[in-house]
């Protein structure tokens, strides 16, 4: 797994389907016939989960100076509705 993960941080390749998710749906109920009874469960893979997070951890520091202050979304201590009130 930390051999992955540091060949994609030196080549910047990801091996194919690296990125994908299987969803499994668990009945809650027996006889289950809607999307409401069933517990929806994403299976994502662990060492595309650690490269997004040490990619997001490393975008952290350099986020406040790249990013407008006009943007507000996805940026730490701004928010989305911000940019509502100021319209309104």
């Amino acid at each position: 797994m930390v051999v992955l993960v540091q060949d994609f941080f030196y080549t910047g390749n990801l091996i194919p389907n690296l990125n994908a998710i299987i969803i499994v749906l668990i009945p809650k109920v027996s006889g289950a016939n809607s999307m409401g009874d069933f517990f929806l469960i994403a299976l994502a893979n662990s060492q595309f989960k650690m490269i997004t997070k040490f990619l997001g951890d490393r975008l952290v520091v350099i986020a406040m100076r790249i990013i407008s202050v006009r943007q507000r979304g996805f940026v730490c201590n701004r928010h989305i509705s911000d940019c509502v009130i100021v319209a309104s």
